[in-house]
């Protein structure tokens, strides 16, 4: 490939990336393979802004932080790249700057775990914590155990996943005894039984039924 066509073809890529996003002024860098943009709302607004770094195969990817705001200038989501990969904490926010969503990337080697948080103002659930295992940046499975909340703080809910798959279920009362336990079983197979046991909050058991795969008795 010469040096003119080349150098066509990255003006050609920047001038696809200018078109949709405005250049930052505030961001200026001296490096050549980062190029740093801004993009508007009608009014002219900040809506988003971040940076693009150019790859070795020679594509542009975000990288770094990136910050997105509504149209009342409040920022309502952080998040964080390493060529064009999702790396350490997202954190999206309401109108009112209250933290209702959380992820924990971590670094950028696979495999990793991913751990999510999702944070409720409103209603009984005071949060859901979720886990993931994530083997490449095309896959991820629920790996480890889901919890909730009650809006006092007392756990609500605990799910364990064993990569991807559904093994225990157990959910509480309000006050925090055990509400019941569900057992999946090792490998759910169509046909194979999964057993619940409910629990008065004395701890003496109230009933015990089984179910067998293909009825949907899933949580979320």
């Amino acid at each position: 490939m010469s040096t003119k066509y080349y150098l066509l073809s990255i003006t050609f890529y920047l001038i696809v990336i200018t078109g949709l996003f405005s250049q930052n002024s505030d961001q200026k860098t001296d490096r050549p393979d980062l190029n740093c943009v801004e993009a508007t709302y009608k009014d002219g607004t900040l809506k988003s802004k971040g940076c693009f770094i150019l790859e070795e195969d020679k594509s542009w990817t975000k990288h770094g932080s990136w910050l997105h705001f509504d149209k009342n200038q409040n920022m309502i989501d952080s998040i964080n790249y390493s060529h064009g990969t999702y790396v350490g904490i997202r954190k999206t926010f309401d109108a009112k700057g209250n933290l209702i969503e959380q992820i924990d990337y971590g670094d950028n080697i696979f495999p990793r775990n991913i751990k999510h948080t999702e944070f409720f103002s409103k209603g009984a659930t005071k949060e859901i914590t979720t886990t993931y295992n994530q083997i490449n940046k095309d896959s991820i499975i629920k790996h480890g155990v889901l919890t909730s909340l009650w809006k006092n703080g007392n756990l609500k809910d605990s799910i364990v996943y064993i990569n991807g798959i559904k093994r225990t279920w157990s959910g509480y009362y309000k006050s925090g005894e055990l509400s019941f336990t569900t057992d999946f079983g090792e490998k759910p197979e169509k046909g194979s039984a999964i057993e619940t046991i409910e629990y008065n909050k004395d701890g003496s058991i109230r009933s015990t039924r089984k179910e067998y795969v293909g009825y949907d008795i899933d949580m979320y």
